[in-house]
């Protein structure tokens, strides 16, 4: 292997251990029901290009009027997916006015679980429709959804100008080092003018 080709491998394995790897987001999920109980609980998921729409990934937790859930919600899905077999991902909005369609449940028969829907039961109207563990409900949806970003308290941000950075101080190494050094320099070995041949 000559040493350019081995410049470029280093520099090609420096750029692949530097780029950013991407994320799930976190994001809190606050909703008070009509009757006054109140659903917590946080979600990973990733926010869509509209800037609005969220695809849910995970459920971490989710409590209700403070108190634990009796199990983890361990089934989630999209609603239209239950219902039609729409193969539409589980997920929700920011603004809680659109694109709701998400089911949570502790078990995949949905014995004790939530909803939010703007797609099955009364389009293009939000609803909540939630178990005896989560309130009994089965209301529009009122002001009171809440669906924010948070920042992973693990995940620690890297600067993006850094690998550009390295590599521009690699790039001017190397022409400074085929500048100083003429035996590294390419000379040419044939000439496209048959005058100068």
């Amino acid at each position: 292997m000559g040493k350019q080709t081995k410049g470029a491998f280093f520099a090609g394995l420096l750029l692949l251990v530097m780029l950013p790897t991407a994320q799930a987001s976190f994001f809190n999920l606050s909703y008070t029901l009509t009757a006054g109980g109140l659903l917590e609980a946080e979600l990973e998921g990733n926010l869509q290009i509209d800037g609005n729409t969220v695809i849910i990934t995970a459920i971490n937790d989710a409590q209700f009027n403070g108190a634990p859930t009796p199990g983890p919600l361990n089934f989630f899905d999209s609603l239209s997916n239950l219902d039609i077999s729409s193969g539409l991902p589980p997920r929700l909005s920011l603004d809680g006015s659109s694109a709701l369609d998400f089911i949570a449940c502790f078990t995949p028969a949905c014995f004790g679980g939530f909803l939010f829907d703007t797609v099955i039961f009364n389009p293009p109207n939000p609803i909540f429709l939630s178990s005896p563990f989560f309130g009994s409900a089965f209301e529009p949806l009122n002001g009171s959804y809440s669906l924010e970003a948070v920042q992973d308290p693990q995940a620690v941000p890297e600067p993006q100008i850094m690998p550009l950075f390295l590599i521009s101080v690699l790039v001017l190494g190397c022409m400074r080092r085929r500048y100083e050094h003429p035996s590294i320099r390419r000379t040419p070995t044939f000439s496209l003018n048959p005058t100068l041949a």
